[in-house]
């Protein structure tokens, strides 16, 4: 993988959120109801800084090592 800076990491997600709102309002749908989960597998520690700092209070993982190992790393209040 390759790592991005936190520049292009803020400007992705703020894109995925104008997607959000775009097809909530073409679909009557509520957007807070939506939930974007980062993953960061994978990607080093870093990745998960990203993502605290934008705003979000979740990580997702998928091998329990990775996230054991992340989170012995970055001791934060996300929710793994």
């Amino acid at each position: 993988h390759r790592m991005i800076d936190f520049l292009e990491f803020k400007s992705n997600a703020q894109h995925l959120e104008e997607q959000i709102q775009t097809l909530c309002a073409q679909y009557e749908r509520d957007p807070s109801l939506v939930k974007i989960l980062p993953v960061t597998k994978g990607h080093p520690v870093t990745a998960v800084e990203y993502a605290q700092n934008y705003g979000f209070s979740a990580i997702g993982e998928n091998w329990i090592q990775e996230a054991a190992t992340k989170k012995q790393v970055f001791k934060s209040t996300l929710a793994w």
